[in-house]
């Protein structure tokens, strides 16, 4: 029954190790999708933001090729002398500009500045075509007058020829007029919209100006670091090659540790199938089969543990190639943005990549940091390994030594049992000469003399038998003070497992308390330094845009137009990080609850294991006390003092039997400690796996936290860059805008 008991408490434990082991593989396939899934997404969402990128800059230039076109068209126009050619001059400007009129009012969102510009050219054209009319009569009238009165006809045909023209021209001008005022009419709503952009036109022309100043004096200095920029270029690119490079040898490595992944997983499926076939040829089975099916099911679990931790360790590689790859994507996405920005515009993008360098530095300082940090771990977990190897051939020793006792102790039982057949063969002989004699005792007096010659022959042989069994006696004396050195021996061993498990026990709990200050001074580190960047940057933009908070209202508003998308974006990363900031307090409570049960319960062990042992050594000395008292009584026959009845001897032979009996019930006693010790044994063993698995959990749930607060800092930085390219693109629509505002006043 105590078997059955304790098989099936060792069943239980079993299947609890088994389901943990596949939740915890379920928790891992799981973060695995998730990973994908995210890596997929940030993929998805940087070729959006590219897109959207190469789009405005498409728009940009196109606009720019616009505007080269209507100064170009302004210059022809300043340089032509004749009356019609700039009539024809002008209706090609009418025209363009009743195209991009047309094209203003069906396109709304585009830049509300300049419909300013087009507004007050067209009034200024408009007023010019009077002007020109006017000096066309001027003109028609000083010709008659010059020429005189002999080409008077041919004169009336050019007045006739200027007159058509000049109809013409008032007609098409007249529909001009009609255009510009339905055009007017419609865009009255716009009108109001238009006048305060007029104001704040005029407040900006003069902080423009002094920009502009400042620009030349940059644009002097940029043209000296336009060569360092072209090497810097070529350089970002041989970077770029060699991270592409890099990237394919990743995606190997990816590919060949998911092939490595499969077959763990294969091999644990047929390790399972296998389990549960033992389970059930186990719960069939006979009592007398069940030790053997035990060794067979703890080998079994013992492989799918060593698998398990092969696959977490393939699973902890694929995790850190993958963050290597998201690093790496990142940087080749950035330098690549880069570079295009270097290939447009060189002058406006000298200080981000100077950024880069820096970026690119702290990253390489974390990595040889990380690469440090896995260097130690692995030196730690070889020594773990010594010293687990190393305890694991004493454990072989012992049970060697209790093999080659328990092959001794089996010869003395033979032994003995010889003994036992011999002793009862004579008391069988004696109590036949004892019945013989008292019945041959009335008739047979003369033959007194010849038993007792018999007797005392027989006395000799019991007295040399019972020399035999002293000599016996001492030799059990002697193995049983070879046991007893041999149990102290153990007792010697079991107190140094006992101060290793405590320094194990205080170095862990060390570990854990450093582990959890270096996670909160790194947090605290991290935390400090993004409120120190937030901080710089929070005062770069007030000094930036403290003059113009309206204007960045507006623009804060036609961004959010043009991408609506980008507050739900920040709400969702906002969301998700509190999400795994939750589950990562959740995770180490988990584990410090958890090392206290483990700690709570290798003490109750060992204290259980303190009282056999006590219980061990007082039962030993009862047993010595009971073979001295045994010793103390057989001195009388050393010294021929033998008593004369039979009944001593039957007395005798009962206390030899019970003395063999005690002698068993100490061995299996012993042998029943020895047990308790490998139990004990294996649980420090389980404890220490289980205390690794949570280490490995731990320094998992930190990458998780370094990933997160590396993607927080990658949209920052995406969010700058694109408030910086919105804010460069203001500046250089602001520019054409005073341009043309120069051209027109030039005209006029």
């Amino acid at each position: 029954m105590y078997r059955k008991r304790e098989t099936d408490k060792i069943v239980q434990v079993l299947e609890e190790k088994a389901r943990a082991l596949q939740e915890q593989l379920r928790k891992k396939e799981n973060d695995i999708s998730r990973f994908s899934r995210l890596h997929k997404v940030r993929l998805k969402e940087t070729s959006g933001l590219i897109e959207e990128l190469e789009s405005e800059l498409s728009s940009s230039n196109v606009q720019l090729s616009a505007l080269c076109k209507e100064k170009w068209s302004v210059d022809v126009q300043v340089e032509n002398d004749g009356v019609r050619p700039r009539v024809s001059s002008l209706e090609v400007v009418a025209k363009e500009v009743d195209e991009e009129f047309n094209t203003l009012v069906s396109e709304d969102d585009v830049a509300e500045d300049g419909f300013v510009s087009e507004v007050s050219r067209l009034k200024k054209l408009v007023v010019q075509v009077n002007r020109l009319k006017q000096n066309v009569d001027c003109l028609n009238a000083q010709k008659a007058y010059s020429e005189g009165l002999g080409s008077h006809e041919n004169l009336l045909d050019q007045v006739n020829k200027m007159k058509n023209d000049l109809g013409t021209m008032r007609k098409k001008n007249a529909e001009l007029e009609r255009n510009v005022k339905k055009k007017s009419q419609e865009n009255s709503d716009l009108l109001s919209h238009i006048d305060s952009l007029k104001r704040e036109i005029t407040i900006t022309t003069q902080s423009t100006q002094k920009e502009k100043e400042d620009a030349q004096v940059r644009a002097k200095s940029l043209e000296s670091e336009m060569h360092n920029q072209s090497s810097q270029k070529s350089e970002v690119e041989r970077k770029l090659a060699r991270k592409n490079e890099e990237n394919v040898e990743l995606k190997q490595e990816l590919e060949r540790l998911q092939q490595k992944m499969v077959n763990l997983e294969t091999m644990l499926k047929e390790r399972e199938d296998q389990f549960c076939s033992l389970q059930k040829k186990f719960n069939n089975g006979e009592d007398d089969d069940k030790p053997a099916q035990m060794v067979s099911l703890i080998s079994q679990i013992n492989h799918l543990e060593h698998d398990l931790g092969s696959k977490n360790e393939f699973e902890r590689q694929l995790k850190i190639k993958n963050q290597e790859i998201i690093k790496l994507t990142s940087e080749r996405e950035l330098l690549q943005g880069r570079v295009s920005e270097l290939d447009n515009k060189l002058q406006d993008r000298g200080h981000e990549f100077s950024k880069l360098q820096n970026d690119m530095s702290t990253q390489i300082v974390a990595l040889t940091k990380q690469v440090n940090q896995l260097q130690e771990e692995t030196y730690m977990k070889r020594k773990l390994e010594d010293q687990i190897s190393y305890n694991e051939r004493e454990i072989s020793q012992l049970v060697d030594e209790k093999e080659s006792l328990q092959a001794k102790i089996l010869e003395l039982e033979i032994t003995l049992t010889e003994k036992e057949d011999e002793i009862a063969s004579l008391k069988r002989r004696v109590q036949l000469l004892e019945n013989e004699t008292s019945a041959k005792v009335s008739g047979l007096a003369s033959q007194i003399s010849y038993l007792q010659g018999a007797l005392s022959a027989e006395r000799k042989k019991s007295l040399e038998k019972l020399t035999q069994m002293e000599n016996q006696n001492s030799e059990l004396t002697c193995k049983l003070s070879d046991q007893q050195v041999i149990l102290k021996q153990q007792e010697d061993n079991i107190n140094k497992l006992r101060e290793d498990s405590k320094l194990v026990k205080g170095r862990f709990l060390q570990a854990a308390d450093r582990k959890m200050d270096e996670v909160a001074d790194e947090f605290r580190k991290n935390f400090e330094g993004k409120l120190r960047i937030l901080s710089q940057r929070i005062r770069v933009a007030e000094s930036l845009h403290g003059e113009d908070k309206d204007h960045l209202k507006k623009l804060k508003t036609r961004c959010e137009r043009e991408h609506p998308g980008i507050q739900k974006k920040l709400a969702d990363l906002m969301s998700s990080n509190k999400g795994e900031l939750v589950k990562f307090s959740q995770a180490v409570d988990e584990l410090m609850t958890g090392m206290e049960h483990v700690i709570n319960d290798f003490e109750s062990r060992e204290g259980s294991f303190m009282q056999r042992l006590s219980r061990l050594s007082g039962e030993l000395e009862v047993a010595k006390n009971w073979v001295r008292w045994t010793m103390d009584e057989i001195k009388p026959w050393k010294n021929n003092e033998l008593p004369g009845s039979p009944t001593a001897q039957v007395d005798e032979k009962e206390q030899e039997k019970i003395m063999k009996e005690k002698i068993r019930r100490l061995e299996a006693k012993v042998n029943k400690e020895k047990g308790d010790k490998l139990r004990l044994m294996r649980g420090m063993y389980d404890h220490q796996r289980k205390i690794s698995e949570l280490e490995r959990t731990v320094e998992e749930k930190e990458d998780g936290l370094k990933r997160v607060e590396m993607e927080k800092v990658e949209a920052i930085k995406q969010l700058c860059i694109w408030i910086e390219y919105h804010q460069s693109k203001f500046d250089h629509l602001r520019e054409v805008m005073l341009m043309k505002k120069s051209n027109i006043r030039g005209r006029c």
